[in-house]
């Protein structure tokens, strides 16, 4: 039995709760993960107490579904973008890993510790280049993410001297919202890392913007 402090302590915490249960039950997922887990009768007789304590615990137990991206492979180039890419800031570059920059033999590239775990091409990007693709199928509301491997890297002349492009940051953004993803380590000393940023769908489509978020002479590689 509930003292009348405790009854009006609840109500509170209810009528607080009423915004967040009419924004998740707006929600297609929401509404279908509610519907298998109680029968027809059964909701219907649900207090407005367990329906809340419910969907106040959803949101833990509900996994952001993973966007595959169109991969990054092709013929090394310069000044170009894979196939279902496209150039977001001039200009980067598809490459296969240490050796000649694919744009003239004056420069070379070093500190790219091998393939990443999916293999073939990977993207050089320098100083502000980024790549971007459209993300397609989204739920509005729906949490998704997305998954990219980077390491710093370093291209610099051929014989040697100059000012060398190496290391930085990773820059990623959807729809306009950007986080930059901090190295470990130098170009010298890292490996490959996987970065995954989250975020929610605002419609059925997103723009994902990927490069590097260090500009200067900088420099990092990245796959998907």
């Amino acid at each position: 039995m509930h003292t009348p402090g405790q009854t009006t302590q609840l109500m509170n915490r209810i009528a607080l709760a009423k915004p967040f249960v009419s924004s998740v039950l707006a929600q297609p997922t929401a509404m279908l993960c509610i519907a298998r887990l109680f029968p027809k009768k059964a909701l219907g007789s649900l207090s407005l107490l367990v329906l809340t304590t419910f969907l106040m615990l959803a949101p833990a137990l509900v996994h952001a579904a993973a966007v595959t991206l169109p991969p990054i492979n092709g013929a090394p180039c310069a000044s170009c973008a894979p196939a279902g890419w496209l150039v977001n800031l001039p200009s980067p570059d598809l490459i296969n890993g240490n050796g000649l920059w694919p744009g003239g033999a004056f420069y070379a590239i070093s500190d790219v510790s091998g393939p990443s775990s999916n293999g073939g091409q990977m993207a050089l990007v320098l100083n502000i280049e980024k790549l971007q693709t459209t993300l397609a199928g989204l739920i509005p509301g729906q949490t998704y993410q997305v998954s990219i491997e980077w390491q710093q890297a370093t291209l610099g002349l051929t014989l040697g001297g100059g000012t060398p492009y190496t290391g930085g940051s990773l820059f990623m953004s959807v729809d306009g919202n950007a986080t930059i993803y901090p190295p470990v380590g130098t170009a010298a000393t890292d490996t490959w890392q996987v970065t995954t940023h989250t975020f929610t769908a605002i419609g059925t489509t997103a723009l994902l913007v990927v490069g590097i978020g260090t500009p200067g002479f900088t420099a990092i590689v990245f796959d998907d």
